[in-house]
């Protein structure tokens, strides 16, 4: 039940009171009423009838925590009447609400005396009592609680007329809820509208006259008084009707004098109390410190509902009926919102423990002072900036000056600068991939090509936000950064070629570029197979297994990993084994427990009847409604019945198998992640760059649509991290995935009897992820994936064709990408042709054979 219900019912002194007066509501209420009592398991007890069907029968012979079958029977027929039910369930007899009226005090209860009658009773409540309450941030609040339920009669109405007593009761209604403050009373006592039971009950004797055709009367028309105006019409805070209201059907529809009533409200309250008392559980184990008022809140909420059941017990205790095991009930609820508060005020006290002197001197031992680079923080301070010369300069040398720039960001100047410094290093090194001075290229580092083409990168992307530049100018750029990553993916190639023999067997084919294309053209010749490319994964996929079966580490890895299989094997058929030994234990307890139930059963029912046979012969007076034989049975039975319920708990855990293990490597020897060294990783990064600069970074949503590709939420080696306790960190772009890589929700069976050996839980219980369907995909930025590989002609084309602008738009034909054919024709024939008086013949003619690298 929600904070908002558990105030309806409680009504708390420290909040304020609930002014609800909503039908659904009630509907809510009572639809948590009937699951309380569904929830209750009433005991036997033979010969035990009703105080009110044999007025000489003693009812507190049951214990208050307790309820018998005859009086749980009298509950589930209060809770039918709470049910509303359908024109076709209606039997004789039945008893039912029909229609809540919280806003007048009061509800419609109909019985079906016979086939043709239908007598209508209104149930409203009355004897308000002032009260006060008072929320710790607010004033004082005053407001009144119902102490009565009463009834009267409404006449009868047959049932094929049921349905239009209500829809014009309900318009009569809807009509008077508009009248508010001074319009609520009228002369002569005519009905306007007042918040009374009476006033409904007006409604309902006007509603049968007018379906009995009698002519209005003014006897008929006035309110009779009675009760209290619910609505307040004079000012003030609306009551709550909606709790009382069900509390008073269901008072007045259980038998006896009322006492059977007391005891359902303690136990309803009591399960009410278990509930807060649960929560405070769960808030209490939360691994977070608390800082908000939910705990405390709830807290509140259970010693006050604590506080107000015991007062109910008080008074049944006052009449004599059995609250021994009831009290030993509330010590244990009391005990465990103790236990809760004390788990949450030392955590609370952990997170604030003072730390003690020797971790002071520590960290007093680990301060130093900041050491400045005096070279370094002058050149900040004076923003000055070095020149490099690439005709002289190493891989070494440019990085060392890349890196004194760096921190000089929005100078335009510089970026420059370093675009073109690292353009001219990389053309002079391309030099030699055409030369024979092959050991020098060999001897290089590709890494540090790698860390160049970064920055270079970085300064590209400031220089293409300036927006400095005209078209033409941006795609000479946009040729230069083409041409370097390619150079640099040329000279990484000629150096693994002889370091690592199995590259020469697996090449991607790539289109040549100028300077670049007798390389690419060259080792295209040769006929060897693609191996970075991403339209088919089978060579990288096969170059990793073939490098990884020369490995010794990584044949060592995995054969460590399978002697941790066999260790989580071993372990968790030791688990099945416990569990299996657990479980016949807990069945031969059980088994006893169920013989000793059944003689402690036995004892009693002999008891009872002994009692009972006892009391016929003696005085009202003189009766006995328990004995201490009777009350040691009772606490011996629930005491039974709570450990037996606790040890078929146990019983059921002990059956449960084992969670199933889950192998991060494949069943077949391999490793599936793409681990390979960090050069030819380098190598595919380096690769994948390259084609990437035929097209531009950011894509249009068509060209978006071509290159980019759904990336797995799980690859490989996130798998393989996930279930081994070895981790093995990558930062490699290329990563490798299987589409068919889904874990099951469950594997094996689910009870340990099942299982009949450990190579029956090796085989039902292991699950090993699928083979055989490596792919891998670039993480070109993170979170994204472009296949650069899907880059088409068009899209180079238009990157790397400058666009005139809008006032020259008629000459944009010249810098177009036409065929071989029709190039020198296209220029010469538009020889006639208007263009501007700056242009002479000799320039028009340069300008036709415009053309901006590599499109020439």
């Amino acid at each position: 039940m929600d904070v908002e219900l558990l105030n309806e019912v409680s009504r708390f002194k420290y909040k304020a009171p609930s002014t609800s007066q909503e039908e659904h509501v009630c509907d809510h209420l009572a639809q948590y009423f009937r699951g309380f009592v569904d929830f209750v398991v009433p005991v036997h007890v033979e010969g035990f009838v009703l105080h009110g069907k044999d007025p000489f029968i003693d009812d507190r012979l049951i214990p208050l925590h307790q309820l018998a079958e005859q009086e749980h029977d009298a509950l589930k027929h209060v809770c039918a009447i709470l049910t509303r039910k359908n024109r076709s369930q209606q039997q004789r007899g039945d008893v039912w609400i029909e229609t809540w009226f919280p806003k007048y005090g009061c509800a419609l209860q109909m019985e079906l005396v016979s086939v043709s009658t239908i007598a209508l009773k209104l149930v409203y409540i009355d004897g308000w009592e002032h009260v006060k309450h008072f929320p710790p941030e607010s004033e004082c609040i005053h407001s009144s609680v119902s102490t009565q339920a009463l009834a009267f009669h409404c006449g009868t109405v047959a049932p094929q007329l049921k349905d239009k007593l209500l829809d014009v009761l309900s318009k009569k209604t809807e009509q008077a809820k508009p009248r508010t403050g001074t319009e609520r009373s009228a002369a002569f006592n005519d009905i306007v509208h007042q918040k009374t039971p009476q006033f409904i009950a007006a409604l309902i004797r006007m509603t049968q006259a007018s379906l009995a055709s009698f002519r209005k009367s003014s006897g008929q028309r006035l309110i009779k008084g009675g009760a209290t105006d619910v609505g307040l019409h004079t000012g003030g805070r609306s009551r709550d009707t909606c709790w009382p209201l069900v509390q008073g059907v269901v008072r007045l529809n259980l038998p006896g004098n009322g006492a059977l009533f007391e005891k359902t409200r303690l136990l309803f309250k009591l399960s009410l109390l278990s509930e807060r008392v649960n929560l405070l559980h769960d808030l209490a184990e939360t691994s977070t410190l608390l800082t908000g008022t939910d705990f405390w809140d709830a807290t509140e909420d259970a010693f006050s509902t604590l506080q107000s059941v015991v007062l109910l017990a008080v008074n049944l205790v006052q009449r004599n009926y059995d609250a021994f095991v009831l009290e030993e009930i509330l010590t244990a609820l009391r005990q465990d919102i103790f236990n809760s508060v004390k788990r949450v005020h030392n955590r609370t006290a952990a997170f604030y423990t003072l730390p003690c002197s020797e971790i002071f001197d520590e960290l007093k031992q680990t301060t130093n002072e900041l050491k400045y680079d005096v070279r370094e923080y002058a050149r900040k301070q004076l923003q000055f900036y070095e020149f490099v010369n690439p005709a002289n300069a190493s891989c070494a040398s440019i990085l060392k000056w890349l890196a004194t720039v760096e921190p000089i960001t929005g100078n335009k100047f510089m970026t420059i600068v370093v675009l073109r410094t690292v353009e001219g290093f990389m053309f002079l090194k391309s030099a030699t991939l055409e030369g024979s001075n092959r050991e020098e290229i060999r001897k290089s580092s590709p890494s540090k090509y790698s860390k160049i083409l970064q920055t270079y990168e970085k300064r590209l992307i400031e220089w293409e936000k300036e927006s400095l530049s005209n078209s033409v100018a941006q795609v000479e750029q946009r040729s230069h950064a083409l041409l370097v990553k390619w150079v640099a993916f040329c000279l990484a190639h000629h150096a693994f070629e002889k370091k690592y023999e199995l590259l020469k067997k697996d090449k991607a084919a790539i289109d040549a570029l100028t300077r670049v294309a007798g390389c690419i053209r060259t080792w295209n010749v040769r006929g060897h197979a693609p191996l970075f490319d991403l339209r088919d994964h089978a060579p990288t996929a096969h170059f990793t297994r073939a490098f990884a079966a020369t490995s010794k580490l990584y044949m060592t890895r995995y054969e460590d990993e399978a002697n941790r299989l066999k260790q989580r094997i071993a372990f968790h058929w030791g688990l099945v084994r416990q569990k299996k030994a657990a479980a016949l234990a807990l069945q031969d307890e059980l088994k006893q427990i169920d013989a000793s139930l059944q003689q402690l059963q036995q004892l009693l029912h002999d008891e009872q009847v002994r009692l009972l046979e006892a009391n016929k012969f003696l005085s009202y007076n003189q009766q006995r409604a328990s004995s201490p034989a009777i009350s040691q049975y009772w606490n011996g039975i629930t005491h039974l019945s709570n450990w037996r319920n606790t040890r078929q708990r146990a019983l059921e855990e002990a059956l449960m198998a084992p969670s199933f293990i889950v192998n991060p490597l494949q069943e077949i020897k391999s490793l599936f992640f793409l681990d390979i060294p960090a050069d030819i990783a380098l190598l595919g990064e380096l690769c994948m760059a390259a084609q990437q600069a035929l097209a531009q970074r950011k894509l249009s949503e068509q060209n978006a649509q071509i290159l980019n590709e759904d990336t797995p939420s799980t690859t490989r080696l996130d798998h393989y991290s996930s279930y081994s306790s070895i981790q093995y960190p990558s930062d490699a772009t290329l990563v490798a995935y299987s589409p068919s890589l889904m874990i099951p929700q469950a594997v094996g069976p689910w009870s340990v009897e099942e299982l009949q050996s450990q190579e029956d839980y090796i085989s039902r219980c292991v699950w090993y992820p699928p083979s055989g369907d490596t792919q891998t995909y670039w993480k070109s930025s993170p979170g994204s994936s472009v296949n650069p590989f899907k880059i088409i002609r068009e899209m180079a084309t238009n990157f790397f064709t400058p666009h005139m602008p809008s006032e020259h738009a008629s000459l944009q034909w010249a810098v177009v990408f036409p065929g071989r054919e029709q190039r020198g024709n296209l220029l010469y024939t538009s020889l006639n042709e208007s263009y501007p008086e700056e242009f002479d013949k000799t320039s028009f003619i340069a300008f036709g054979s415009l053309r901006a690298f590599p499109n020439q």
